[in-house]
């Protein structure tokens, strides 16, 4: 974002030069054109016409080399000089937020765009050198021009050394009158000249990189402010949307259970009893995965808390022994979507042994260190051949896509008869 507003802030500064460089070579084409005029500032023979036919040449390429205006931009970039605010995110005090302008589109590289600049300004030099030569060198009341050119060169390159060639015009000037025998012997005006004019040039130089130094750290200041302010806005979003589903949705299936709970008391045995007991498991798992959603939500879901949960719950629907245990850290080191991701796995390994391993007793075992975090699924089922492609089980391969969208390890070792080990490991690194 950083590189894009400088790079925007390059090119609207360089359009304005530009126009004006235009406004030049139309004025310096009509004072050539007229005989007097041209012979009154002394502009004789081949040499002016060639400087202004550079000039012109090389502002016909630096115009082409411009992007367009920024009215005629596109929409659906992203914006120019600001980061993009969250998602439904409104600045405090603004009725209504404009969509935000896009990027100026390139016609060509940056880099190219910026030579192109920097050689039309020193083809600019040139020819200022000649026009201040050409009416009286240091004496030539034109001299301010090489005052401008030093301005437009650190406005457009705000870097001291980018000067240069506008410095240049001074010590230039001065050798020019001492070979052409134009200064006094022992005179004082050209020294005095050429420092007064180099001490105004750096105070210029000094005071627009200074300026563009601040402004520099005001927009990073603002950029800061502005992600602030929509990571706060995104927060109290999030909030707002888990008072929501906890008030309404979670009070839904609360009441779902509770009248599960009604029909297992009302039936003592039979289908119907066997439908209830279905109904009820769905709505606690609907709470479990709600609670769990709330949690990412508000960015407090934790994988300790939520696979020890998952194991208690599951192990009393189920009426299955499943034995958990962690290593007693409070927290992993993972992002809060690879912790969800990498609980989905723990959920879809434990379900399957659930359903299809007929197993005595099933251990799940949670691990983490600096470098990776683990979770291991092993039971004393009747395990089966991983080789074997089974028609309409998917779990299995829904569960090797996830851990290739983690970035995660996944091992899987069974045979019939001696049970299976799943092992899952996410470099903490390398999550995504």
């Amino acid at each position: 974002m950083e590189s894009q507003w400088r790079r925007l802030q390059f090119v609207a500064r360089a359009r304005t030069i530009a126009k004006g460089r235009w406004l030049v070579i139309v004025g310096a084409a009509a004072i050539l054109s007229i005989p007097g005029w041209a012979e009154a500032l002394g502009l004789v023979g081949p040499a002016p016409w060639l400087l202004l036919a550079a000039m012109t040449s090389l502002g016909v390429l630096h115009h082409l080399l411009l992007p367009r205006e920024a009215g005629d931009l596109g929409a659906g970039d992203e914006p120019p000089l600001t980061s993009a605010p969250a998602p439904g995110f409104r600045p405090r005090g603004s009725s209504q937020q404009a969509p935000p302008p896009g990027p100026v589109p390139e016609r060509t590289s940056p880099s190219l765009l910026r030579t192109v600049s920097y050689l039309s300004l020193c083809v600019d030099t040139l020819a200022a050198l000649y026009l201040v030569a050409a009416t009286g060198g240091l004496r030539s009341p034109l001299l301010a021009l090489q005052v401008g050119l030093t301005a437009l060169f650190v406005l457009l390159f705000p870097r001291p050394l980018a000067a240069l060639p506008a410095l240049a015009i001074l010590p230039v000037l001065a050798q020019l009158e001492r070979a052409l025998g134009l200064a006094a012997p022992g005179g004082l005006f050209e020294p005095l000249a050429v420092l007064g004019y180099g001490a105004l040039d750096l105070a210029i130089i000094f005071l627009i990189v200074g300026a563009s130094r601040r402004e520099e750290i005001h927009h990073a200041g603002l950029i800061r402010l502005e992600r602030a302010e929509g990571e706060l806005a995104l927060a109290e979003e999030r909030a707002r949307l888990s008072r929501e589903m906890h008030d309404g949705l979670g009070a839904a299936l609360t009441g779902l259970s509770m009248q599960a709970e009604v029909l297992l008391g009302l039936c003592e045995s039979g289908r119907l009893r066997e439908e209830a007991l279905d109904l009820r498991a769905a709505a606690d798992d609907a709470l479990d995965e709600l609670r769990q959603g709330l949690w990412v939500i508000r960015g407090e879901f934790g994988l300790y808390r939520a696979a020890r949960s998952h194991c208690e719950q599951l192990g009393r629907r189920a009426k299955q022994e499943i034995r958990y245990r962690d290593d007693g850290v409070a927290a992993i080191p993972l992002p809060g979507q690879a912790q969800l991701s990498l609980f989905r796995l723990l959920q879809e390994a434990l379900s399957n042994a659930v359903r299809h391993a007929e197993a005595n007793v099933i251990d799940v075992e949670l691990a983490a260190d600096d470098a990776h975090c683990v979770v291991s699924i092993r039971d004393d089922g009747r395990g089966f051949d991983p080789r074997v492609d089974r028609v309409g089980h998917y779990g299995l391969r829904g569960m090797r896509e996830r851990a290739l969208r983690l970035g995660a390890a996944l091992e899987l070792v069974s045979a019939p008869g001696q049970g299976t080990d799943v092992r899952i490991a996410v470099p903490i690194q390398g999550a995504r």
